[in-house]
């Protein structure tokens, strides 16, 4: 076994390394003990790999919906399986069938019919009515359920038809064993109220990843590193090195926003984690491209 990398990196190292902001990562100290770094005499914060490694995990799964409180308690070990199970659920093809159950949910789904791309049933029933008479969907199909108030009962049935199926449940009042233990599952759990439209980019969201939208890549470059690129001097007859980086501002700028309204707005939060992915992607090619002028020009980066 290699021996631990105990070399201590400073805040914003770990900053750039994880893309997190220095502010989330005080945040995530403080309110979770998500790390513990060390402090220096001068009461400066070092970090070591471990703790990078564990922010990361960390970062992965809270951009999938789970909740830091929960998060905080696990194992290394145990995040990197919870996030082995989310990626596979995450990366399920598109169904082809999905099965909306509940009131408020077939209603909408009866509008929004056209917007899907698989095709759907709809069910304007009770969950518990609907388990008691209705087919349960073959495998590699989609479930929609609608549960206003999720009891335990109904969190196991939830959980056994999630294998081999897409599951999302849209709750109103759960305990938080319930939660975990479908979440753990692979069951996408979103608090109502929320729009189908909403809980449609979830469910379809999968068939993106083959597109390139998946786990973001971590931020590279410091505010002071691409403000040194705009700053600078260039021997090119235009304007492209400013641009780009103030395109690289308005896109982080956007990734911490939706990431934001992410954590903030439950009934949005679907599409904003999607478009926290889309941007991140974005950033992060320009982040090449920042790259290939400073190195162009001669500017340091580091």
């Amino acid at each position: 076994m290699a021996p631990a990398d105990t070399r201590e990196l400073p805040i914003g190292t770990v900053v750039r390394l994880t893309g997190l902001s220095s502010h989330t990562l005080r945040k995530w100290e403080s309110r979770y003990a998500l790390v513990s770094p060390r402090r220096t005499e001068s009461g400066r914060r070092v970090y070591v790999q471990a703790d990078i490694d564990r922010l990361v995990l960390v970062r992965d799964l809270s951009a999938k919906g789970h909740q830091l409180g929960r998060l905080s308690g696990l194992s290394d070990d145990a995040l990197r399986d919870l996030l082995d199970q989310s990626s596979q659920a995450r990366t399920m093809r598109a169904p082809k069938r999905v099965l909306v159950v509940g009131h408020v949910l077939a209603a909408e789904a009866s509008v929004l019919r056209s917007r899907f791309r698989a095709d759907l049933s709809i069910q304007s029933v009770d969950l518990d009515e609907w388990f008691r008479d209705g087919a349960v969907p073959a495998a590699g199909d989609a479930i929609i359920a609608e549960a206003p108030t999720l009891d335990a009962a109904q969190a196991d049935r939830l959980v056994r038809l999630a294998e081999g199926r897409r599951v999302v449940v849209v709750y109103g009042y759960a305990q938080k064993r319930s939660l975990n233990a479908l979440r753990d599952s692979g069951v996408t759990c979103l608090r109502a109220p929320i729009d189908l439209e909403s809980v449609r980019l979830e469910l379809e969201g999968p068939s993106l990843v083959a597109t390139g939208v998946g786990v973001v890549p971590p931020r590279r470059f410091s505010d002071a590193a691409i403000a040194r690129v705009r700053a600078a001097p260039t021997a090119v007859r235009c304007e492209c090195p400013g641009h780009i980086a103030d395109l690289l501002y308005e896109l982080l700028a956007f990734e911490r926003y939706s990431r934001t309204c992410e954590s903030e707005q439950a009934k949005d939060q679907a599409l904003h984690r999607y478009l926290a992915e889309v941007s991140g992607h974005a950033r992060a090619a320009f982040e090449e491209a920042l790259e290939r002028v400073a190195f162009e020009e001669g500017i340091p980066l580091n």
